[in-house]
């Protein structure tokens, strides 16, 4: 489900892997984010809450948008 939903929502956006890897810092690849999409892996617990308890996603969008 997180697969899917993060390639959906990528895409929706207009946002490359590279474009998402380069949000979460030198510590993530597009390799990464196409194991994510593919469903092989998921990104560590501690981002994904840091993100969601600064309510990032909006700054995410903005982030990704100007890259």
């Amino acid at each position: 489900m997180f697969d899917k939903k993060l390639k959906t929502r990528r895409e929706e956006i207009g946002l490359s892997q590279e474009g998402v890897a380069a949000f979460f810092g030198e510590n993530f690849s597009r390799q990464a984010v196409s194991k994510w999409e593919c469903g092989n892996g998921y990104p560590e617990v501690e981002k994904l809450l840091i993100c969601w308890q600064l309510n990032l996603t909006s700054h995410l969008i903005c982030f990704l948008k100007m890259n």
